[in-house]
């Protein structure tokens, strides 16, 4: 099989891992694999782990966990931010599920690989895992929760909720990166004035993509199909270190 174009690496921070080869917004990088164990075994495996173990969880579907700890490839070493460039999409072949991930915009050879783990962490916040991944939209922690709270992000200092167009406006630098996002659908990176951002994960969709198209942005939070289902199941989705309820990642 064609080997996957990426790279584990190690550096001052830990493992990560970077683009071998240039990849085009909506390639396919890599899988994430491991072993399929059911909730059960997962709730006994994260129980017995400390805060200071790296979890490798991610959750394939509402009874089923794939865990990269024994078994796995440099999928698991991807890191968490705020402001990724790839993202994990669930595709069922012959009728399976599997959880790939695919670039969300062009991303040069060398450059380091990152999705949001959305961590929905259980705990004390005080005691929750801290994101260092710089970026100018850092919320500051992996959770969910802690991007509502980040009054300090540069995103929330323009704008209320910071990640939607509101057509003539002067944008700021971070919204106009985040308005620059390819659409979800259509894969194109144009017409920033009529991009709508998920409130969830800042995913991008121009709103005559839409299915029903929108004729204007809405003035309330707007959420995509995958953020609204994992709100209504609980969440499936993740990554990240550290007790949360959702684990995965490096």
């Amino acid at each position: 099989p064609r080997p996957f174009p990426v790279r584990a690496v190690r550096g001052a921070q830990g493992w990560g891992v970077r683009a071998d080869a240039p990849l085009e917004a909506g390639a396919l990088v890599i899988e994430y694999v491991g072993e399929v164990i059911d909730t059960d075994e997962w709730r006994r495996r994260n129980r017995a782990m400390t805060k200071f173990c790296p979890m490798y969880f991610m959750h394939l579907s509402k009874d089923l966990v794939v865990d990269a700890s024994r078994k796995g490839n440099a999928s698991r070493f991807i890191n968490h931010s705020c402001e990724p460039n790839i993202e994990v999409q669930k595709w069922y072949i012959a009728g399976s599920p599997r959880l790939a991930m695919f670039a969300i915009r062009d991303i040069a050879q060398g450059e380091e690989l990152a999705y949001n783990y959305r961590v929905e962490w259980t705990g004390e916040w005080a005691g929750g895992q801290r994101c260092r991944c710089e970026s100018p939209l850092c919320t500051g922690g992996f959770s969910a929760p802690d991007r509502r709270a980040a009054a300090g992000s540069a995103a929330a200092k323009q704008q209320p909720h910071g990640r939607r167009a509101k057509g003539g406006g002067t944008e700021s630098g971070a919204l106009a990166r985040l308005l620059a996002k390819p659409c979800r659908r259509c894969r194109r990176a144009d017409r920033p004035e009529a991009t709508l951002l998920c409130d969830g994960c800042d995913c991008a969709y121009h709103l005559h993509c839409l299915q029903p198209p929108l004729a204007s942005v809405p003035d309330d939070d707007w959420y995509c199909d995958s953020c609204s289902a994992r709100a209504n199941t609980g969440g499936e989705g993740g990554g990240g270190e550290g007790g949360g309820e959702e684990g995965g990642g490096g």
